[in-house]
């Protein structure tokens, strides 16, 4: 299964283009807009005929499975409409060519065509579904980059993050030895211990290729080479991070037995080299926000209304979930499903 169109399928349900009038009966309305009825049960009914509707009931009953997809695609229809709004009003555009461009990266990723069109089948969705989820996506995305581009954290704050996390930007250049019990462990670094400075690191790394059992590093005397502590587990990290250069641990203990660790070099990172990873793991929450904050507006000003027979829309998640909704698709009395 491709996993570029398995995304866009599922992110976008089986979102078809609308093929209503608009004196059908509104699922939903967005400002002067409307979503018909017939843009939701039309692909229901042809959802309730593939395979996967096969497998999503063998987990939940055939009405929570309708239900939970008229709720998916009428968010998803009423997130199209209500970002088509701001890309026109902010004078974005998403071509025809765009879309080819797109279309044509996602057959790439098959070996032919034939592939292609079975995965298409499969997944039941048609190229014109297709095509409408890629302009959604592009159009979300410029969308995105548009409300966060002025958002992320400044210089001075990126400073003080690597400050306070030095130890997260220090490298360590280590060798060990790992035996499984204390007493060996116990052992071999009074053998250490006992060996003149000068001669340490060859005799360590002797006692390495003879005893250790982490055949990774044993056949290079235990050096296990530049490493981050966030690399490997705590104990480790810590009692390597609190030796000197040529200094060896006493035996410490983890999840894999005992461990015997010479320093050989300590080196950090600068903040120039570390300044983009900070400005990531700091700038994505803080455009995620921003982004929220830009679709939560959108939908207050968009005036929308949803059918209570489809259940109500929460402005905060934009998704239609179940309320009072007396009824579940196909018209059965059932209780509702939590979705």
């Amino acid at each position: 299964m491709n996993l570029r169109l398995l995304a866009l399928v599922a992110a976008a349900v089986l979102v078809l283009t609308g093929c209503g009038t608009l004196l059908d009966q509104a699922a939903a309305s967005v400002g002067e807009e409307k979503i018909t009825t017939d843009e939701v049960e039309d692909p229901l009914t042809r959802f309730e005929n593939c395979d996967q509707f096969d497998q999503a009931t063998q987990e939940s009953s055939p009405n929570e499975v309708k239900r939970e997809y008229e709720q998916t695609l009428l968010s998803r229809l009423i997130r199209r409409k209500v970002l088509e709004k701001e890309a026109a009003e902010a004078g974005i555009e998403v071509t025809d060519a765009d879309v080819d461009q797109r279309i044509d990266q996602i057959r790439e990723d098959f070996d032919s065509e034939k592939a292609f069109q079975d995965e298409l089948k499969a997944q039941c969705v048609t190229i014109a579904e297709v095509r409408e989820f890629v302009r959604d996506s592009e159009i979300e995305q410029r969308l995105r980059e548009r409300a966060t581009e002025d958002v992320g954290p400044t210089e001075e704050e990126l400073q003080a993050e690597y400050d306070s996390r030095v130890d997260d930007f220090t490298e360590v250049d280590v060798s060990h030895i790992l035996v499984r019990e204390k007493g060996e462990a116990d052992r071999l670094y009074r053998q250490l211990q006992d060996t003149p400075a000068k001669n340490v690191e060859q005799k360590f790394s002797q006692l390495a290729e003879e005893f250790s059992t982490d055949a990774g590093s044993a056949g290079n005397g235990g050096s296990l080479g530049y490493l981050s502590p966030s690399d490997v587990v705590p104990e480790f990290a810590d009692a390597a991070l609190a030796l000197d250069e040529g200094q060896i641990s006493e035996p410490v203990q983890s999840q894999f037995g005992w461990h015997i660790i010479r320093l050989i070099d300590t080196r950090i990172r600068p903040y120039e080299d570390a300044r983009e990873e900070i400005a990531e793991q700091l700038g994505g929450q803080e455009e995620e926000n921003a982004w929220q904050e830009f679709l939560e507006a959108a939908y207050r000003d968009a005036d929308i209304e949803v059918n209570p027979r489809f259940g109500r829309l929460d402005l905060e998640t934009q998704l239609v979930s179940n309320d009072d909704a007396d009824s579940v698709p196909a018209g059965q009395p059932e209780p509702e499903p939590t979705t």
